[in-house]
């Protein structure tokens, strides 16, 4: 006896579930048929049939069930199998003519799950891909620059179509990083054919340096380029202290933003307008430091907290209310700062805001 298995493959299902019923009556004199649920195109594997058989040969004790008489162990295996039901030849015509909109739904539903997957997985590559190619493009001079680490290492072969692979190859034959125990933090291709490396100290950078001018000169242009520094104002010293002082006290007193390592160049020192006995400074420093800074709000000078701001200037003249300039040596027209028309601000009576303000 064999258990048959239908495949709902068409619109013929109808047809084929009767055919086999009937097949089933004759060869196991048995009711029942076994019927997948589940999508049009499902079918039992071959290992699952074979199971099914032996089970059903190898078996003599008869369970049973309501309607059907069929062997306990064929029951449970197929009861077991998801999407997998028994019913008996009397229930079936009634209950395996299955809804095609339900299929339908189901088949909808796992191609929706199946496609959701597959957009995952093409949004993964394609941000992996994006990812690779930012890592190897090549560099410009703004983006060195722009840089918040410590100065790099810039080397140029003095014949600009040589290529930045065949550059780095001739930096490995001269100065090998393992045997003058270099930590390199970073190595970038830039354009005609330059290399940039930095390292993970300023005395390694230093190292680098010297060894690729002893060793590449002849043929490369090796420099050091340093980002852009920046300028805070330092206010609310309470004594005047000297440039070198009072360096020393921001490095030692401020380890959270300074180190013995930071760009920090005292510019100038001079008294607040509105107190004469409390001070301010102007004070040049590399873009990790400034970021820092600004974001404590505060330094320490010896046991002055200090108040940190952006030392940008921006000039803007009161009588015709536009940039670079003031007021005492304008030559324009007086323009009032909210509606831009020709009168003093104390004049005015308007209630919009109209922006007339150009730059020079």
């Amino acid at each position: 006896m064999k258990p048959i298995i239908v495949k709902l493959l068409d619109k013929h299902k109808r047809d084929l579930i009767l055919a086999a019923t009937k097949r089933f009556r004759r060869e196991s004199n048995t009711s029942g048929i076994a019927i997948e649920k589940i999508s049009k195109n499902l079918f039992i594997n071959e290992h699952l049939t074979i199971k099914l058989n032996l089970l059903l040969k190898n078996t003599k004790k008869v369970a049973k069930s309501a309607c059907i008489t069929k062997t306990a162990d064929i029951i449970n295996l197929i009861n077991s199998i998801p999407g997998l039901f028994w019913k008996c030849s009397d229930c079936t015509n009634s209950y395996i003519l299955l809804d095609s909109a339900g299929i339908q739904k189901i088949v909808k539903t796992k191609l929706n799950v199946a496609l959701d997957s597959m957009k995952k997985d093409v949004d993964a590559a394609i941000i992996k891909i994006n990812e690779s190619e930012t890592s190897n493009c090549r560099m410009k001079y703004s983006d060195v620059v722009k840089d918040k680490s410590q100065p790099v290492i810039l080397i140029h072969h003095n014949n600009s179509n040589q290529s930045s692979s065949s550059t780095k190859a001739e930096i490995l034959r001269n100065v090998d990083p393992v045997q003058e125990n270099l930590q390199l933090t970073k190595v970038k291709h830039v354009k005609d054919g330059g290399i940039l490396i930095s390292c993970g100290s300023r005395a390694d950078n230093e190292k680098l340096k010297v060894r690729l001018k002893e060793k590449m000169s002849a043929e490369y242009k090796v420099k050091e380029v340093g980002g852009v520094l920046q300028e805070i104002r330092l206010v609310g010293m309470t004594q005047k202290f000297s440039a070198d002082d009072l360096k020393t006290y921001l490095i030692k007193c401020n380890s959270n933003v300074f180190s013995h390592q930071s760009n920090c160049n005292i510019l100038k020192i001079f008294p607040t307008k509105k107190n004469d006995n409390i001070f301010q400074a102007i004070i040049q420093v590399d873009n990790s430091v400034y970021d820092h800074a600004l974001a404590a709000g505060n330094l320490f000078v010896g046991y002055d907290s200090c108040s940190v701001y952006d030392a940008l200037d921006v000039h803007r003249c009161f009588k015709c209310n536009e940039f670079n300039h003031y007021f005492q040596r304008c030559s324009k027209a007086i323009s009032c700062p909210i509606c831009g028309q020709d009168h003093d601000l104390e004049n005015c009576e308007s209630n919009s805001k109209n922006c007339s303000i150009q730059l020079n």
